[in-house]
C-alpha cells in the first residue's frame, strides 16, 4: 500500500491527527467554504462538535477511488443524520429547528493532494442546493432544476438511473442530441 493511501485511510478514521498533514495543509468543504489551514487548525476543526457521532452521524458508501501519483479522487454518497440542531460544515446559518433530527443523502466528491506521503490539501464537494432542498429550506416548486436525494442514484445505480435527457425524461441521453444555440454561431 502506498504512503498516500495509508495516510488517506488514517485521515478517514481520524482526521484530527496533526501527523497526517504538511505544515501548509488545508481542508475545505467547498460548498460552504468551511475548513481550516495548517495541522493545528485542522486538528481543532475536526474536534468540533459538528464531527461528533453523538451530534452528526455520517454513513458513507464508497463508489470509486482513483489515485495517480500525489493525487486522489473519491466518489461516495453520504447519509447525514443531524441529531443536534447545528451543522456548520453542512448548513451554516440554517435554523436549529430545521436541522434537528433531519437526514440528508448526497453524492460527495473528495479530492486530495499529497506531498511526501502527507496531506497537502483536501477539497470536499457536494450539491448544496440538494442539501437545502432536503432540509426544506429551498422550495421544490415546479421548474426549479434541483435534484434531491435522486442524485445518489447516479452513483449507486449508474446503469439504471433515470436520466434527464435535455428535458425529455422518456428518452435515453444517448438518443437525444443537444439543441444548438443559434445565437452562438
Amino acid at each position: 500500500m502506498s504512503d498516500q493511501l495509508q495516510t488517506w485511510i488514517e485521515f478517514k478514521s481520524n482526521p484530527s491527527s496533526k501527523a497526517l498533514y504538511t505544515h501548509d495543509a488545508s481542508v475545505i468543504f467547498v460548498p460552504t467554504s468551511v475548513g481550516a489551514r495548517g495541522p493545528e487548525q485542522i486538528a481543532t476543526f475536526f474536534r468540533h462538535d459538528d464531527f461528533s457521532e453523538r451530534n452528526v452521524h455520517v454513513k458513507e458508501k464508497m463508489h470509486n477511488r482513483v489515485m495517480s501519483g500525489e493525487k486522489l479522487i473519491e466518489e461516495a454518497d453520504w447519509t447525514i443524520t443531524l441529531h443536534k440542531g447545528e451543522c456548520l460544515w453542512l448548513a451554516p446559518t440554517v435554523a436549529y429547528e430545521t436541522l434537528l433530527g433531519s437526514t440528508v443523502v448526497i453524492p460527495v466528491v473528495r479530492s486530495a493532494i499529497f506531498d511526501d506521503g502527507l496531506i497537502l490539501s483536501v477539497r470536499i464537494y457536494w450539491d448544496q442546493a440538494s442539501v437545502l432542498q432536503q432540509l426544506n429550506v429551498l422550495s421544490t416548486r415546479k421548474g426549479i432544476p434541483i435534484r434531491g436525494i435522486e442524485q445518489v442514484e447516479a452513483l449507486r445505480n449508474p446503469q439504471t438511473v433515470k436520466l434527464n435527457a435535455w428535458g425529455d425524461n422518456s428518452a435515453s441521453a444517448a438518443a437525444v442530441a443537444p439543441k444548438v444555440c443559434t445565437m452562438c454561431k
